[in-house]
């Protein structure tokens, strides 16, 4: 029988509940679930007659668990901040860009955020927020090896130069002459 309008809800509930049974993993709380997990557990609920399961657990901006805090960034390698700040940005890149999509918007494109849009735009706060942490971490280092100073150097110039501070450019002048000094011999 083909979906009509009539039928569609029925039709797609009865799909959804069938891949539910398919995959049921007895005994799982509804939270161990993906988010199409949790809505066959609740339709499957719904059909065995069960209490309704409990709304899900909403954070606010404020609540919201913190990336940072569950980051090493003290015990990394200036070559490990290096690559987490690298990946942070583009793949908050990427979370900021998807927010501006129709997927993450209630009524298409510039309009209000929906639930993907609210949390693609958290996940683009919070690794900019990685990023941020993981340059403060570099710029307190004091690096004794070639590579790490060239590592610091690098991650730090851009954000340094960005920002336009003359003072903090001068700063990263004498470094960056200070390690040419240090590789042609002379210190």
């Amino acid at each position: 029988m083909l979906a009509t309008p009539e039928n569609i809800v029925a039709k797609a509930l009865a799909r959804l509940w069938m891949d539910w049974v398919e995959d049921e993993r007895l005994g799982q709380p509804r939270k161990a679930f993906s988010f199409d997990g949790r809505l066959a557990f609740d339709v499957n609920a719904a059909i065995m007659g069960q209490p309704a399961a409990a709304s899900p657990l909403r954070l606010s901006r404020s609540s919201a668990i913190s990336l940072i805090d569950t980051l090493d960034l003290v015990s990394a390698s200036l070559e490990n901040l290096q690559a987490l700040r690298d990946v942070a940005d583009l793949v908050g890149g990427v979370a900021y860009a998807t927010v501006w999509t129709d997927r993450c918007s209630t009524h298409g494109h510039a309009a209000e955020l929906n639930a993907a849009g609210e949390l693609m735009q958290w996940l683009g706060e919070a690794l900019t927020d990685v990023e941020t942490a993981a340059e403060k971490e570099a710029a307190r280092r004091v690096p004794d090896n070639r590579n790490d100073r060239e590592t610091r150097l690098s991650m730090l110039a851009a954000g340094i130069i960005d920002n336009g501070d003359p003072e903090s450019i001068e700063e990263l002048a004498c470094e960056l002459l200070a390690h040419a000094k240090v590789e042609r011999g002379g210190g």
